[in-house]
């Protein structure tokens, strides 16, 4: 993806740069304050991305535009709040939520990685994916993840192994274990039928006495397995629950936007000028004049794909219950029997040939699982060898990158992170996270940009800058970094535009007035092009 044009605004103020290149970009200004931040922020927020906005934004008054090239696709998105709108040949979808435009994300832009998560299949979220590519200037640590939420520096290193080899985060663990468990219960199945054989051929007097003991099993362990499963078949109806309601909130919403129902839940229709016929629908963050016949059937082509995915969630949801039913019929079958069903089995004791043949039945289905498990093992590890050399091709390059730039061997670097507690800062930190993308733009052949605020930050001297430049150059793919001079530097034009590098100077920008009204015009337009409804104040 090559970046064309990002912007931030509102009716009143607003700012448009569509000034970048498709190989390196330095935009530098003489002093800081000046926007950059802001500006690099808007382009990662607008595309999904967690606000880590400077305090001095009020970003939630404003909408945030960016506008791509991906392949030979036009790709523009502009988000206000947690609603993102995504433009491609005039047509213009609408996204409520950041999970609903992930799963645009993933089926339409780049599939994410998937990687297993305490035990489960889980896809990457967009700001954890985002940090293979971008660096903002703050909250930055060499040891763990930016931002970490709910995913942590392990699960950053699962996604770059997903990245590498699809195949590695397509390790079911959970068909797994549920062979693993199962195998368990065959071997103490075989035992317990075994001791019965025995006992009841050479004391058939007392195997009635003992039959209990026999059957004996840990009611403590199949408790905690059967309240873990009723939880997650719980937990999975719940979800399932609330996307079936939104899904009929959405059909609600379809059929009344036809009719030009003034009351709905999900979102409102409402008289945009009082005493006009001009018709608008607002979800919140976004409005759209609907008395345009073309623009409402946008939106409602919008929901109707926001229906289809959610029923495909839905379906995901019943399955993985249809599934955890039946792994708990599995384990209540596995429960002591009540007092009939040992009358029962007391029966069984007593007939040697029944126990027999049982015998014979679960052995050959516990060769059968051995044989699953031993090639899905294999399978597993030669997934995991080949991943972890390409890992480790990955810090290699790394630890060559830090050592020509900062001509010195850091043996600190053993991964894709510094030591827990071992931070690094100043120029460390900057050559560091420098050979870190890198050395994954490289290897991985991300489709972005690589995105870098406040690229020379921690007094990174301008010989081990320029070595950092050149090397951003070599990679044959759209660079954007942030840079802030001092006054020697910026007096002797240091970043002159050439055909390596466009420099992009915003140092006639007053302090902390990056957003002006000049650019207004421009910007309603595009809002215009979404088809949005400025809603401006009365003031």
């Amino acid at each position: 993806m090559i970046l064309l044009a990002v912007a931030l605004g509102n009716h009143e103020e607003a700012f448009i740069e569509n000034r970048f290149a498709d190989g390196l970009n330095i935009i530098y200004s003489n002093d800081n304050n000046k926007g950059k931040t802001i500006l690099i922020q808007s382009i990662m927020f607008s595309i999904g991305n967690v606000p880590i906005f400077p305090t001095s934004l009020e970003y939630k008054r404003y909408h945030f535009y960016s506008k791509f090239r991906h392949n030979k696709r036009i790709l523009e998105f502009l988000r206000s709040g947690n609603s993102i709108l995504v433009r491609e040949h005039g047509l213009v979808s609408l996204f409520d939520s950041i999970t609903d435009f992930k799963i645009f994300f993933n089926e339409e832009i780049f599939r994410l990685p998937r990687f297993v998560k305490d035990g489960r299949p889980t896809m990457a979220d967009l700001s954890l994916f985002f940090q293979t590519f971008f660096l903002p200037q703050d909250k930055r640590n060499t040891s763990t993840i930016i931002n970490g939420g709910r995913f942590n520096k392990s699960d950053f290193n699962s996604m770059i192994k997903a990245l590498i080899n699809p195949n590695y985060s397509n390790l079911d663990s959970l068909e797994l274990d549920v062979l693993k468990t199962r195998r368990k219960e065959i071997i103490k199945q075989i035992a317990v039928l075994s001791r019965r054989l025995s006992f009841a051929r050479e004391n058939p007097a007392v195997a009635r006495q003992v039959l209990q003991s026999v059957n004996n099993v840990d009611f403590q362990e199949q408790s905690n397995a059967l309240q873990k499963t009723n939880k997650e078949i719980s937990a999975n109806s719940t979800k399932r629950n609330r996307a079936t309601n939104r899904r009929c909130k959405l059909q609600n919403l379809v059929s009344q936007l036809n009719s030009l129902n003034r009351s709905i839940k999900i979102g409102k229709v409402k008289c945009a000028d009082c005493g006009s016929e001009k018709i608008v629908y607002s979800n919140g963050e976004f409005t759209f004049e609907v008395s345009n016949d073309i623009v409402r059937r946008e939106i409602i082509s919008s929901i109707h794909a926001q229906i289809s995915n959610i029923s495909v969630a839905i379906s995901e949801y019943s399955n993985e219950i249809s599934r955890l039913q039946l792994e708990l019929q599995s384990r209540l079958a596995a429960i002591p029997a009540e007092v009939t069903d040992i009358i029962i089995s007391r029966e069984a004791v007593l007939n040697e040939r029944d126990n027999d043949q049982k015998i014979v039945e679960l052995t050959n289905e516990q060769q059968l699982i051995e044989q699953q498990l031993a090639q899905q093992e294999l399978l597993e590890g030669q997934s995991i060898q080949n991943t972890n050399k390409r890992i480790a091709e990955i810090v290699d390059e790394m630890k060559s990158y830090y050592a020509d730039i900062d001509e010195v061997e850091n043996s600190s670097i053993e991964g894709l992170f510094t030591k827990h507690n071992e931070n690094f800062s100043g120029s460390e930190e900057q050559i560091f996270y420098f050979s870190k993308l890198v050395s994954i733009s490289k290897h991985l052949k991300i489709p972005f940009p690589i995105i870098v605020d406040c690229f020379r930050d921690g007094e990174l001297s301008t010989y081990k800058e320029l070595k950092m430049i050149k090397e951003y150059q070599g990679l044959n793919k759209q660079v954007i970094l942030t840079s802030t001079l001092k006054t020697q530097e910026y007096s002797a034009d240091k970043y002159p535009s050439s055909e390596q590098q466009n420099a992009i100077n915003y140092s006639s920008i007053l302090s902390n007035k990056l957003l002006q009204s000049s650019f207004c015009s421009n910007f309603d337009k595009i809002l215009a092009s979404f088809n949005i409804e400025v809603q401006k104040s009365n003031n």
